[in-house]
């Protein structure tokens, strides 16, 4: 960070060439868990950031972006959610989405990080609106990956809000080729699996392109959400994944429908019209991760030395 005026700037890394910088007014919090560095901010545009190991999360003024991507395009193409399970999501956003629907009956949310959750309570309680108090809410503070191997419970939808897993990430070796196997084992029949898969930029969108290639190793229909996050000046991926329900499939009619009926008019970013708008991929994003799929041999070195 460095000071201009009587404002502080937090200067978010977009990979090794590009960056975003937030005029910061005050730190609300910073502290380093057992996993990772925590920090609170207030900017002046976004109001509260969360910044963990130095990347922004989300921030108070655009999460609902990112949340309701995230979760509602999964949970609407399922017919009748009644279980969801939540990898990470320290934040509780993520569980308050879930927890919108009047189907849900009961949301597992696994993180590994228990002063992170706490932390979040404390300082950004308008990210969970009391979620954390549902009744239908279970908080396990344990390794997702550990969780996944020592439960047999399933699930409806599974959603998987973790880091992007760096080396230095505390979800870092866990997207892999067995994981995958061990999310189709826990959904039910008809069950999807979203999870956030990093950004997708002209420059940029290596992970994106690992995390695809191992998601297609086990699961037959993969649909990819780009999204324009403001707070991150960038687009965002989310990718669904199922062996039968294609989000695809349904109609703009039929999700709105579905909202309706299900959570009401509480939404501010996700409806049936976005629904199909967000899957819509650019030509040059789908050619250059065709390329990447088919090209193996001739993938840049960055690309080639991230190993998940």
């Amino acid at each position: 960070m460095s000071k201009v005026r009587n404002w502080w700037w937090f200067i978010d890394r977009i990979g090794d060439y590009e960056a975003h910088m937030h005029a910061i007014t005050r730190t609300v919090h910073h502290e380093n868990t057992e996993f990772q560095e925590v920090g609170i901010v207030d900017s002046a545009t976004y109001g509260k950031i969360l910044v963990l190991d130095g990347d922004m999360q989300s921030s108070q003024k655009d999460e609902f972006i990112y949340h309701e991507s995230l979760v509602q395009p999964a949970m609407m193409s399922h017919p009748n959610p009644e279980k969801v399970l939540i990898l990470g999501g320290g934040e509780g956003a993520t569980l308050r989405e879930a927890l919108r629907s009047k189907t849900v009956k009961k949301v597992v949310m696994v993180d590994i990080d228990k002063r992170l959750v706490e932390i979040c309570k404390e300082f950004l309680p308008e990210y969970s609106c009391g979620a954390f108090e549902d009744p239908r809410a279970e908080l396990v503070i344990t390794d997702a990956l550990h969780w996944l191997e020592n439960s047999n419970e399933k699930f409806d939808v599974i959603i998987g809000d973790l880091t992007d897993p760096w080396p230095q990430a505390p979800s870092h070796g866990i997207y892999s080729v067995p994981f995958f196997k061990l999310i189709t084992d826990r959904l039910n029949e008809g069950g999807l699996f979203v999870t956030q898969s990093s950004r997708i930029t002209f420059a940029d969108m290596h992970l994106h392109n690992i995390l695809f290639e191992t998601m297609s190793k086990v699961f037959p229909i993969l649909r990819t959400e780009l999204v324009y996050i403001p707070g991150y000046d960038m687009p965002w991926s989310y990718t669904i994944a199922s062996y039968t329900t294609d989000p695809l499939k349904i109609s703009k009619e039929e999700i709105d429908s579905r909202i309706a009926e299900r959570i009401g008019d509480c939404l501010k970013f996700y409806d049936g019209e976005m629904h199909h708008s967000i899957f819509a991929l650019p030509k040059y994003i789908r050619e250059k991760r065709k390329q990447f799929l088919e090209s193996p041999d001739k993938r840049e070195e960055k690309e080639s030395v991230f190993i998940i």
